[in-house]
């Protein structure tokens, strides 16, 4: 089959369906006589021009609303997995098509695609929270607190009034502006990094276009001289310097009350709205406090919104990047193979902001839906549908709404069906809807509807695809939801508490560790091993101990260790005086040899059999002595120990994430190896 077969004839032009109709029925009352239509081998079988397609329109039309649906939902299929879809519904309905081995080809794609206006796309990805954060629910929230806030503080209509910041990065080395060459050769730039190499920088921006000083944060523990352009197109510019380079508490603090409070000298009857993401190092308790302090009322946007909601991320640094990319290239032709200076990079930085179009940032705030104010500034097309239909069904109930609506909203429940396992007959009434709107005659409308029924579907194929699998959920404790007011004063109250949760005490009773410092050329520390072995495995008062003549501090070990057992000992399985199946214990292995060491290991027994014990060890996640993080090795570690061999009865340990085995106690005094 040509894929870019163009017709050369007008056969077919000349006359119209209905004319084909009156010829049809002229041959049935034998006035005329034209067998193919007659025998319904061509013409009306389908509304396009030439031969029948594999599938029937019907069949197609509802492959193409599967495949627009789960697109819709971001889980669209590739056209090797819609054609092992097609494949296998042929094959399990067992259809006659001129697909060779059951599965149609690339040529078989072209004419569906173009038939349904589908195409291939490179889906542009969206992380799980921000699909999940696009909910109306959260967003019309987020628009009616801004309009009550904006109300109280009086400040609607004045966009002076209504500030917005965020941070970026700027990579140091170009990257996305285009070069002119030959077709079908590589393109190349010459840089200094790897592309790897940013710098974050804090920009602060009105409603009416106004523009604060930039903040440009260097990876560095202090900001050197060299750094600071000294003839600046922006005056006041600030910097800092932080061990990473990225945002911190305290800079933010620093610069929120030497910069932000100076820019747009709030007042009682000149307030500000500020307006930012809820970044960690956005939120502290001071800044709070300043900001109440001096007239300033904080809105935090939604989370995961930012690229919904922030004037910023909607068209400032977009305009901001391009021309920054484009100083870059200009930079590295008369510069090559050098990395750009910090104080060229601050003048460069500070020459595009100065420079900046006022009406971009003004374009970023009515996006935003900010000022004007504009509660539909997001289209229903970014919500998450389910949300969607979810808050539809909600505000339909609370307003009465039309017939109209109730309908619109029915048909929106419907395009979910491929997410409802159970929704198999919901998928078939669909296309029956359909068949009978698509049918011209009530044999071709039956026929459909017949094949249909008959047949298993794309939706519960592809709704096999779609099963998911069962998650265990854990309980958490919400804290905030969507948009915050964080200057009001429930949220102070809460971040007071936590920095009371701060400063109280950590009480690490089972963590305390013995400082006895022994002199190392006296005492021997096997010996002492072996005292703590003997110690443990027979808990007696009256147990004589000797040691090497000339030890000072032999009253305080013992001390100690009888401390360390009375401890244990309020553990009740610390001295179980019979170990079973899947118990955990330690075990000590006595090394030959004249140093007679001892080494100590975990494990769990698996079975009991004639005083023997049958057990499973496991391994420290690290060297660390201090660690009671115990992980399974790799080859399964199963020896047979005696009842001797066991020290002592151990808790069962708490299972951590990637399956590591968390103990309540510490295992400093033992011998253990990873």
């Amino acid at each position: 089959m040509v894929r870019s077969y163009v017709r050369k004839t007008k056969k077919g032009d000349a006359y119209t369906k209905e004319q084909l109709l009156q010829a049809t029925n002229a041959i049935t009352s034998k006035q005329m006589t034209l067998y193919d239509h007659i025998n319904k081998r061509r013409g009306m079988k389908s509304t396009t021009k030439g031969r029948n397609t594999a599938l029937s329109p019907a069949v197609e039309k509802s492959l193409a609303q599967s495949l627009t649906i789960m697109e819709k939902y971001g889980h669209g299929l590739s056209r090797t997995e819609v054609l092992t879809l097609v494949g296998n519904y042929v094959n399990d309905n067992n259809l006659v098509t001129p697909f060779k081995g059951g599965y149609p080809g690339h040529d078989w794609w072209i004419g569906f695609s173009s038939r349904h206006k589908l195409s291939l796309k490179k889906p542009q990805v969206v992380e799980n929270a921000r699909k999940k954060a696009c909910d109306p629910f959260i967003i019309y929230n987020y628009f009616d607190l801004l309009w009550e806030t904006m109300t109280d503080l009086g400040i609607v209509n004045r966009p002076d009034r209504i500030w917005n910041l965020d941070e970026t990065s700027f990579c140091l080395d170009p990257s996305k502006t285009k070069t002119v060459g030959p077709i079908g050769q590589p393109s190349t730039r010459t840089t200094h990094g790897s592309g790897r190499d940013n710098t974050s920088v804090l920009m602060a921006c009105s409603a009416d276009g106004k523009k604060g000083p930039p903040l440009i944060i260097f990876k560095g523990k202090n900001i050197w001289d060299r750094w600071i352009t000294q003839q600046s197109e922006f005056p006041d510019t600030t910097y800092a310097a932080t061990s990473n380079g990225w945002m911190e508490r305290e800079v933010f603090v620093n610069y929120f009350e030497k910069s932000f409070l100076k820019t747009t000298n709030p007042s009682p009857a000149n307030p500000i709205l500020l307006i930012y993401d809820g970044h960690s190092s956005h939120v502290d308790l001071k800044l709070v406090e300043i900001a109440r302090n001096n007239n300033v009322t904080i809105i935090l946007l939604p989370p995961h919104s930012s690229h919904l909601l922030q004037p910023m991320d909607l068209s400032v640094f977009k305009s901001i990047k391009t021309v920054w990319d484009q100083r870059l290239c200009s930079w590295n032709r008369s510069h090559q193979g050098q990395k750009l200076p910090k104080q060229d990079l601050s003048r460069i930085i500070c020459s595009i902001w100065a420079q900046l179009d006022t009406k971009i940032i003004e374009n970023g705030f009515r996006k935003a839906g900010i000022y004007p104010f504009n509660r539909n500034a997001v289209d229903k097309s970014k919500f998450d549908p389910i949300s969607l239909s979810r808050w539809e069904v909600s505000n339909t109930q609370e307003n009465n709404q039309t017939t109209d609506d109730q309908t619109s909203t029915t048909e929106m429940y419907n395009d979910l069906v491929i997410y409802n396992e159970a929704s198999t007959s919901t998928c078939i009434a669909s296309n029956n809807n359909f068949n009978s709107n698509q049918a011209s005659t009530s044999t071709e409308k039956n026929a459909e509807t017949e094949i249909l029924n008959n047949s298993k579907s794309f939706e519960e194929l592809l709704l096999i695809s779609m099963k998911q699998v069962a998650v265990e959920k854990t309980t958490r404790k919400q804290v905030t939801s969507g948009a915050t007011v964080i200057t009001s004063e429930e949220v102070i109250n809460i971040l007071k508490a936590k920095e009371q949760e701060k400063d109280k005490p950590k009480n690490n009773k089972k963590k305390k560790q013995s400082e006895e410092v022994v002199n190392e050329e006296v005492v021997n520390e096997e010996e002492i091993q072996d005292v703590i072995d003997i110690n443990l495995n027979q808990p007696n008062e009256n147990l004589n101990i000797s040691f090497v003549s000339g030890v000072s501090e032999i009253s305080d070990l013992l001390n100690e260790l009888e401390r360390e057992e009375e401890d244990l000992a309020e553990e009740g399985y610390m001295f179980r005086t019979k170990n079973c199946v899947d118990d955990w214990v330690l075990i000590k292995y006595k090394l030959e040899g004249k140093s007679a060491k001892s080494l100590h290991y975990v494990g769990i027994i698996k079975e009991v059999f004639d005083g023997k014990h049958k057990i499973k060890f496991v391994k420290l996640k690290s060297e660390n002595k201090h660690s009671t993080t115990f992980v399974y090795p790799i080859a399964d570690d199963i020896d047979e120990v005696s009842e001797s061999d066991i020290i002592c009865s151990l808790p069962k340990p708490t299972i951590g994430r990637r399956g590591q085995l968390v103990f309540g106690i510490t295992f400093s005094q033992y011998n253990l190896k990873k």
